[in-house]
């Protein structure tokens, strides 16, 4: 019995040493390579840069979309790591030059067409993130009704009349700050 015990003090004073030690130099680490990764960093810099997004709201989509999963489908036809609707990928490729029979789920021309979707939302909405987001979230017809309801040129979280596209602009939202404490006091 004595010797059970102390090897549950033992074993309970290591964990607590590898916790604190965790705590103190893996905290960051942890957060940055299996929380908040950032994956497929090179496409995502591009493109980012090619179309004045920050990078940490790219990211941000993706991890809220799809998780970073290049292959995620939605129930509503949403495709690829930036979760693109067929609808608006044919728009989006006739827009900036991609083959219209270019492939959805590779993560270049996933990112490259959402990035550039999410660049023109944020213009077309004043550079307002809660607005941006709706949009491509719900859809810039329906954030357009909660404009007029609202009567403003922007909308609060608030105004957002679908439960699911609320809680993405919260999660997104949440999801850029974290990624860009961690991410610009110094990797």
């Amino acid at each position: 019995m004595i010797v059970l015990v102390k090897k549950r003090r033992f074993f309970g004073t290591i964990l607590a040493i590898a916790l604190i030690i965790a705590i103190i130099y893996g905290y960051n680490p942890l957060m940055k390579n299996i929380l908040y990764p950032k994956p497929y960093e090179n496409i995502v810099e591009i493109y980012a840069t090619e179309y004045l997004v920050d990078e940490a709201l790219v990211y941000s989509v993706m991890k809220a979309e799809s998780g970073f999963n290049p292959n995620a489908k939605s129930g509503k036809s949403a495709n690829g790591l930036m979760q693109i609707t067929d609808e608006t990928a044919a728009w989006v490729f006739e827009q900036i030059g991609i083959d219209k029979n270019a492939d959805i789920f590779d993560p270049e021309i996933n990112i490259k067409a959402g990035t550039w979707y999410l660049s023109k939302l944020i213009k077309d909405n004043a550079g307002d993130l809660v607005t941006a987001l709706a949009s491509y979230n719900a859809g810039s017809g329906n954030v357009q009704k909660w404009k007029e309801a609202s009567g403003k040129q922007t909308i609060d979280r608030t105004d957002i009349e679908f439960a699911e596209t609320e809680n993405y602009v919260n999660k997104t939202l949440k999801y850029y700050d974290i990624y860009k404490k961690l991410y610009t006091t110094g990797e």
